[in-house]
C-alpha cells in the first residue's frame, strides 16, 4: 500500500532483518543525513538480552551523498550510485550504529 502511495518510491530500501529498526534523519543545516540502526533482536516484552550480531546490511537511499561512515565501527563504507539512489553495506551491527552520509 505504501509503495503505491509514494509517487517516487521509497526513500530507503534495505535487506535488514525486521527486528532492526532503521531511521532516516536529514540535517540540512549540517549538509548531511544520518541513518540510525537499532538492533531490537534482544528485546522480548519486558526482558532484554544481548542482540544477535547482524551482518552485511545493504541500504539504498535516495539523495546525493559521496561518503558513508559508520560511527560505531569507525569505518568509511564504500558508496555505489544507481540513478537517484546511493547504496552502501554495513558489515556488522551489534546493538546500535549511526551511519553518516555526506
Amino acid at each position: 500500500m505504501i509503495d503505491h502511495l509514494l509517487p517516487n518510491g521509497r526513500q530507503l530500501k534495505t535487506n535488514a532483518h525486521p527486528l532492526i529498526e532503521v531511521t532516516l534523519m536529514r540535517q540540512p543545516k549540517r549538509n548531511r543525513t544520518l541513518i540510525h540502526f537499532v538492533n531490537l533482536s534482544g528485546h522480548s516484552q519486558t526482558a532484554y538480552f544481548p542482540p544477535f550480531e547482524a551482518r552485511d546490511i545493504t541500504v539504498e537511499v535516495a539523495g546525493e551523498f559521496r561518503r558513508a561512515r559508520s560511527t560505531a565501527l569507525g569505518l568509511e563504507l564504500p558508496v555505489a550510485r544507481n540513478g537517484v539512489m546511493g547504496s552502501f553495506t554495513l558489515p556488522k551491527l551489534a546493538a546500535y550504529d549511526a551511519v553518516v552520509l555526506d
